[in-house]
């Protein structure tokens, strides 16, 4: 499950205002620890602390935080309950509520635990921005833009949400609007690794390579392995079919996440396009090899051997692909492409009407099947 991202400064101070009790030397230690990111040790002491003073929101809270922000959302949950429980007014309650239920996959409770945080503060942008975010994971993408917009009507200058919304826009192919919102959002944090990644996206999606090359070196300068900097890079050099260059950064990209399977494919990929095939060749068979459950490997081998003119070879890859994954539209289209080159049209044809069953708005799959429709006469 991948990490929820909250605020740390916003819930880590003492909250002298909503909690009655005083608090213990024992919890503002608890809270300098999740402060420096040792939140076992903050877990432990919280432990103890709550221990001795159950019915203590705040020592719950800060222990609730403690458990977290180590990603054990379950675990953290009840806790949370019992804080809200206890202080009811208190939206921070809520909104951790919220956060655990997001972190497990449960988004329609998640957005339900916003909506209350939201309801005891209506002025924190903070809680419209989640309540947005569990929206778009529930398909809602009218009513999230409509969060995205609210929070920003709340608070303009609320970077979190600058950036949330760009990527909504740019997901929607509104990149005049997503470089826009940017803009102002870099101008606020010019130190932003991740808004400068964004924006080297966002100008790539609209071919303006040299300026999307400037901002993804911009976050590699403030963080040399920021993944989505490197990822983009990558791919801008691959659009420009600048395949050496591309090839260095994805091997950047590989140290920096040496579990990230994608990226030894598309290396694998791009040394192929340099026609280095015995090197493409060994980091196919590794993939399939140590991964037999991922499709991919199967079927870009196959393209591989295929243009080395290995037919015999390269149906095998396509045919074990489609084997270990069937539902990919793209898998059925290239082995189509194969199979007509191979001059066996009725088995092309074939391929392309699966293609389209399984994706029906599949453009270039439904050109080939009407060209094969027409060779076969």
């Amino acid at each position: 499950m991948p990490r929820i991202i909250v605020c740390l400064v916003l819930f880590a101070m003492p909250l002298s205002l909503a909690f009655s009790q005083a608090t213990t030397s024992e919890t503002e230690k608890v809270r300098q620890l999740i402060q420096t990111g040792k939140y076992v040790e903050a877990e432990a002491l919280g432990k103890v602390q709550v221990a001795k003073t159950p019915n203590d929101p705040e020592a719950n809270y800060q222990l609730g935080r403690a458990i977290f922000y180590q990603d054990k959302f379950a675990e953290a949950l009840p806790i949370f309950e019992k804080v809200a429980s206890l202080l009811p007014t208190f939206a921070g309650a809520p909104k951790f509520i919220g956060d655990c239920h997001f972190g497990l996959g449960r988004f329609d409770q998640a957005e339900r635990a916003y909506a209350k945080a939201m309801e005891l503060d209506p002025k924190a942008p903070e809680y419209v921005l989640d309540r947005a975010k569990a929206l778009m994971k529930l398909g809602k993408p009218s009513d999230a833009e409509a969060g995205f917009r609210k929070s920003l009507d709340l608070d303009p200058n609320y970077i979190p949400a600058m950036f949330a919304y760009t990527n909504f826009l740019a997901d929607d192919g509104r990149y005049r609007e997503a470089e826009g919102l940017l803009t102002k959002a870099l101008a606020l944090d010019a130190k932003s690794a991740y808004g400068w990644s964004v924006m080297g996206d966002v100008l790539r999606k609209q071919k303006s390579y040299t300026r999307s090359e400037d901002a993804y070196y911009q976050a590699l300068d403030l963080d040399p392995k920021r993944l989505r900097a490197l990822d983009g890079l990558s791919k801008l050099f691959m659009a420009q079919e600048l395949f050496k260059d591309a090839e260095d950064v994805t091997r950047k990209l590989i140290e920096a996440d040496p579990n990230g399977l994608p990226y030894y494919l598309r290396l694998a990929n791009l040394i192929d396009e340099l026609r280095r095939y015995p090197e493409s060749e060994a980091i196919y068979q590794k993939l399939i090899k140590d991964h037999p459950k991922y499709a991919d490997p199967y079927v870009d081998y196959g393209v591989s051997l295929w243009r080395q003119e290995k037919n015999k070879e390269a149906e095998e890859q396509f045919k074990a692909g489609i084997a270990v994954d069937p539902k990919r539209a793209w898998f059925h289209y290239t082995y189509g492409n194969f199979l007509r080159q191979s001059k066996r049209l009725k088995e092309a044809r074939s391929a392309f009407e699966e293609a389209l069953k399984l994706e029906p708005n599949y453009k270039e799959a439904k050109d080939r099947l009407d060209m094969v429709k027409l060779e076969i006469g």
